[in-house]
């Protein structure tokens, strides 16, 4: 890993327990957890961009069966070594290209979290969102 990437992911909390985006990522992280827990019938989450496996963490320890989704390689190796459990699992995945991660409506439910303003096509995200979704599912971004 060259020096400027490694200093870049030390900024952004790799290897630190704290989420990319610090602390106000925690406060973020923590009212869309409650957002999340409110919404009844729900089993099973998708985190699309799920960085770090931050807020996948903290849904898993809900109860909630979790796939953190991200197409860094850095952040999920950090997300496989602070973040584990039986109901977490982290994939990597590019949005347009995760079709062979899950099938068709395999979430009840997607979170999607200070990823979309980064996205030079952010309808792809909407677009994998929707066809991981069961028919009823929902979809938080924010």
């Amino acid at each position: 890993m060259s020096k400027n990437l490694d200093t870049l992911q030390r900024s952004w909390g790799i290897p630190s327990r704290l989420p990319i985006n610090g602390k106000a990522g925690v406060r973020l992280a923590a009212l869309v957890e409650r957002i999340i827990c409110q919404q009844p019938n729900v089993q099973t989450i998708c985190d699309l961009g799920c960085g770090g496996g931050d807020l996948a963490s903290r849904l898993s320890s809900h109860g909630f069966a979790v796939t953190g989704i991200d197409a860094s390689e850095a952040l999920l190796a950090s997300a496989n070594e602070h973040h584990t459990g039986e109901r977490i699992k982290f994939v990597r995945g590019v949005f347009g290209e995760i079709d062979a991660i899950a099938p068709a409506g395999s979430f009840d439910l997607a979170v999607s979290v200070d990823v979309i303003e980064h996205l030079f096509q952010p309808t792809q995200l909407l677009r994998d969102a929707h066809r991981l979704l069961r028919r009823d599912g929902r979809l938080v971004v924010c």
